[in-house]
């Protein structure tokens, strides 16, 4: 990691893990990054999360060999725990004035006070520089949907791409048939649905009609009332929080009823899996991931359990403002090259390799003639033997860890996966909802936001929310007016809901005034 100096104030600002630090030190100009000599070999210290079980400084991995000799470079890795613990990790090597020279960020007021303070390279200035074109296009791409860290159009950190929620409504496609019912289309005909799977336990479990593991999966269901699940612009012009909005009463006294009559599982608001229980037959309804491995363990499970189970992943029925459901942005958490590095370009020329069709190729399937074999038909044969030895494929998303410098690959599944005709048409119909209004996304200008107001009352807002979300689902405050108020009131007396409303309202008005808006 490369030295970079600091003011005595600043460091010990930094040192407070919950506070990033505001970013004294001033913008800097522009530079140009060109390639640098690359018959010299240099050392990329590089700090990322997700690397699965393999170890990132192996001197066995041969992907990573392979790149490493490519462009002449060394990495050096540190790989912690995704969330907090990175994050506070990250501080503390800040802190102490060192900077990796390629590194993963999070949070995108994170992004603004490291590029206040002159750390952050301009990624599209040192992709047009370079010509480096699979990066330049990966930017452009991102810059459609989320510019929260592009400053005067560019950006200082390339967002990770995840892209939609790979979320669905799981039924028994058996039971549905058994019945003589079709698929849901609106929330009365799913109410109807969930309790007919409820009444006549087909499976005789003592079968619930709907779960999911938390509460927190019925914002699926609750954007279809408020059109949110996290800010709204309103027509004032101010900027609401969607569990303050007149419109979750609906959405409440619907769950609430669910829940009252016993055809919700009874668990969801302190804990539950869901995914058992529908693998076991005891609810006929589950919101829950539809990701390949998700879909691989549900579809086994059942089966092992009751060979004559059919199921089926549905879009979710419309409410009051049609059929939605939620996902964040398409792009989260950034990857960032500091100004301290090296050699800047070659970095970036790693991360557009990394992007490249031949790139890709190397880090889904390894190196042929070792990790496969391809085939006369454009297959391919995998070596597991070769794959195991170099810890291939363990992180989340089942390729080489290398990917997540740039980006994750969500959907990225292998050609032997066994449900690969039903994991298809399901990702397939996501991607094509993708672009229509179907996916409800967080409001981007706010996402990652953070201020002295918001981490006064954020939290306790938080709190109270989900306080009150337990109480109205499972009854202990009915869904009516006067409640309701009390809810407005609490917020208001307890976490000064108004001021982060007015905090809310002016970050979005200084997000446009920065943006041209």
């Amino acid at each position: 990691m490369k030295k970079f100096t600091r003011t005595l104030a600043l460091l010990l600002a930094i040192l407070s893990v919950t506070t990033i630090f505001s970013g004294c030190g001033e913008v800097p100009g522009e530079q140009d990054y060109v390639n640098s000599d690359w018959s010299k070999k240099i050392v990329i210290d590089v700090m990322t999360f997700d690397t699965g079980e393999a170890d990132p400084n192996s001197q066995n991995d041969r992907i990573k060999k392979y790149i490493e000799e490519k462009f002449n470079v060394q990495f050096n890795v540190s790989t912690v725990t995704y969330g907090t613990t990175y994050l506070e990790k990250l501080q503390i090597v800040i802190a102490g004035g060192e900077y990796p020279d390629l590194f993963k960020a999070m949070w995108a007021d994170n992004i603004k006070n490291y590029y206040e303070d002159g750390l952050l390279v301009n990624m599209d200035k040192i992709a047009d520089d370079n010509n480096l074109t699979n990066l330049k296009a990966y930017l452009d791409e991102a810059r459609a949907y989320q510019n929260l860290t592009a400053y005067d159009g560019d950006f200082y950190a390339a967002p990770m791409k995840i892209g939609v929620y790979q979320h669905g409504l799981w039924y028994r496609k058996d039971w549905l048939d058994k019945l003589g019912l079709e698929v849901p289309t609106t929330m009365e005909e799913f109410y109807e649905v969930a309790k007919a799977f409820k009444e006549a336990d087909l499976d005789g479990n003592n079968t619930y009609g709907f779960s999911a593991d938390s509460s927190w999966w019925l914002n699926h269901f609750h954007c279809m009332y408020t059109g949110s699940w996290d800010y709204k612009l309103m027509e004032d012009g101010t900027i609401q929080h969607y569990r303050a909005l007149d419109e979750m009463k609906e959405s409440y006294a619907f769950w609430a009823k669910m829940y009252k009559e016993g055809i919700l599982d009874q668990s969801i608001c302190t804990g539950t899996n869901a995914r058992e229980l529908f693998c076991s037959g005891r609810t006929g309804m589950m919101m829950r991931d539809c990701y390949a491995k998700d879909i691989q363990y549900i579809m086994e499970q059942t089966k092992a359990i009751n060979p004559e189970a059919e199921v089926g992943i549905m879009l979710l029925p419309a409410g009051p403002l049609g059929s939605h459901q939620i996902s964040g942005t398409p792009y989260l958490d950034y990857t960032a090259i500091s100004t301290t590095a090296e050699d800047p370009a070659r970095i970036a020329a790693i991360l557009d390799y990394i992007l490249s069709e031949e790139g890709q190729n190397l880090l889904r399937n390894g190196i042929e003639g070792i990790h496969y074999t391809k085939n006369a038909d454009g297959t391919i044969t995998k070596n597991i033997e070769e794959y195991e030895k170099d810890k291939f494929g363990t992180g989340d998303y089942g390729v080489h860890w290398m990917v997540s410098l740039v980006y994750s690959d969500p959907y990225y599944v292998a050609d032997d996966y066994q449900y690969m005709d039903f994991f298809t048409e399901t990702s397939t119909r996501l991607e094509e909802m993708s672009k229509t209004d179907y996916f409800v996304t967080m409001f981007a200008p706010l996402d990652g936001y953070s201020s002295d107001v918001t981490k006064r009352y954020l939290s306790k807002f938080n709190e109270l929310y989900n306080q009150f979300d337990m109480k109205f689902i499972m009854g202990e405050l009915e869904v009516n007016d006067e409640n309701w108020q009390l809810w407005l009131d609490t917020i208001e007396s307890e976490a000064h809901y108004s001021e982060l409303v007015a905090e809310w309202t002016q970050a979005y008005k200084d997000y446009l005034a920065a943006n041209g808006g």
